[in-house]
């Protein structure tokens, strides 16, 4: 038993590495505990504290209990650097708090019995789980007015641009790791002046394989407001009224399936290409109107 201070200049990783490591480390025959631990990964302050305890009289003598800690870390730079040819699902600065506990028969067997949370915070970045364009033409899915907006509609494909790339006021998001290989999506909450998404949903994760490039399986509710409102107005898709926020609520819910990196959206466009085809096609009567009213709109709010 005893108890000792670590101090490491840097821990390489795969794709990254941990700088600057260094914490308090105490031993004794029932347990191992790490206090102030504190480290720097891609520009963000990590932080934790936590242990393993051993009590042999115990069916599963082994205890895992840990928290840690990501203030200031640019999720975008960790999306990029698993998956560098796409655009990041998320980008800006988060807060990311992790917990985790879980029991087993042995120390290796810890990691197949732990649960916890993860909770994603952040203010003023890019959400993109609603970006379609890219993945669309990838799989030759056909949603001729998606493709032909930008020359025939400049005012809606400059929103649903915006929409793809939606810059938020706020982020919230809550993973409960329920089983081994599912993290549940418990909670998901994006704010913009345009759009405020809530959703649920899981990711499913094997060994080995990083959570950004996991199976995402989602259900998105979205509200507008806006421009926006106007877009999804004109194509008959909103309810009537607004719900407590002051948004106004879609009729139905969005479905997203894919990986986290790289969301499968084209159910949430072929929805809009339906409805743009009820509304006498993209390139019709209806849908002008709406590109006109987005155009006084915008011309409106530059005076």
């Amino acid at each position: 038993s005893g108890d000792g201070t670590l101090a490491l200049v840097t821990l390489e990783l795969a794709r990254t590495s941990i700088d600057g490591i260094r914490g308090r480390v105490e031993v004794d025959p029932g347990a191992i505990e790490m206090t102030g631990v504190e480290a720097s990964m891609l520009g963000a302050h990590f932080s934790a504290q936590g242990g393993i305890r051993f009590d042999g009289s115990a069916e599963l003598p082994y205890t895992l209990q840990l928290d840690s800690s990501f203030e200031g870390l640019d999720l975008g730079r960790v999306f990029r650097t698993v998956t560098p040819d796409e655009s990041p699902t998320l980008d800006g600065i988060y807060d990311v708090h992790t917990t985790a506990s879980g029991t087993g028969r042995n120390p290796a067997d810890l990691g197949l019995g732990t649960l916890g949370e993860m909770r994603v915070s952040g203010r003023d970045g890019v959400f993109r789980g609603l970006a379609g364009q890219y993945t669309l033409v990838r799989r030759g899915t056909k949603v001729l007015g998606f493709l032909t907006f930008s020359k025939q509609l400049k005012a809606v494909s400059r929103l649903l641009g915006e929409l793809e790339a939606l810059e938020f006021d706020n982020f919230d998001l809550v993973l409960a790791r329920e089983t081994p290989r599912r993290f549940a999506i418990s909670e998901l909450t994006v704010v913009s002046p345009l759009a405020r998404v809530e959703g649920e949903g899981g990711v499913e994760v094997e060994p080995g394989v990083p959570l950004v490039e996991s199976p995402l399986a989602a259900t998105l509710d979205m509200a507008t407001q806006g421009d926006m409102t106007v877009l999804f107005d004109g194509l008959g898709l909103l309810q009537e009224g607004t719900d407590e926020h002051g948004y106004r609520p879609l009729t139905r819910p969005v479905a997203v399936g894919g990986t986290v990196a790289e969301p499968d959206t084209s159910e949430f466009y072929e929805m809009l290409d339906e409805a743009a085809r009820d509304s006498k096609g993209f390139l019709g009567v209806g849908m002008r109107k709406v590109n006109k009213k987005l155009q006084k709109g915008r011309a409106a709010t530059t005076q």
